[in-house]
């Protein structure tokens, strides 16, 4: 047995695959590239339904306010946006990172501990 959203998501990210494969009216850039290649790497765990814990709303919310954002963003910024507090924030992008749907990197410019930003693939 299978969700109807599961499929639709299958679906509409092999749609978005083969569209960036097929229709190309710009020359390819490193970033169509990634953001092709990136689409067939998602985690089929991603697909499934969230684990105890992580509510699928919520993590729709967490979804859009990273796609909104161009640039990547911490947890404290994620949770200011939708409102909800930096430690469920994080839990929720690190579960993002764990489904291959999203990565991170460590912003060291300023003094004091790294702060991890994430940003979806």
């Amino acid at each position: 047995p299978f969700s109807v959203e599961r499929l639709e998501h299958a679906l509409n990210a092999y749609f978005q695959y083969h569209q960036g494969l097929t229709r190309r009216a710009n020359p390819w850039r490193q970033k169509d590239l990634d953001m092709v290649t990136s689409l067939r790497g998602i985690s089929p765990r991603a697909l499934e339904d969230p684990p105890k814990g992580i509510q699928r709303k919520l993590l729709e919310k967490i979804r859009t306010c990273m796609r909104n954002n161009r640039e990547a963003l911490s947890a404290s910024a994620v949770g200011e946006t939708i409102g909800i507090s930096r430690s469920t924030a994080r839990r929720y992008l690190e579960y993002l990172l764990e489904t291959g749907e999203a990565t991170f990197e460590y912003d060291i410019s300023s003094v004091g501990r790294p702060v991890k930003l994430y940003r979806l693939l």
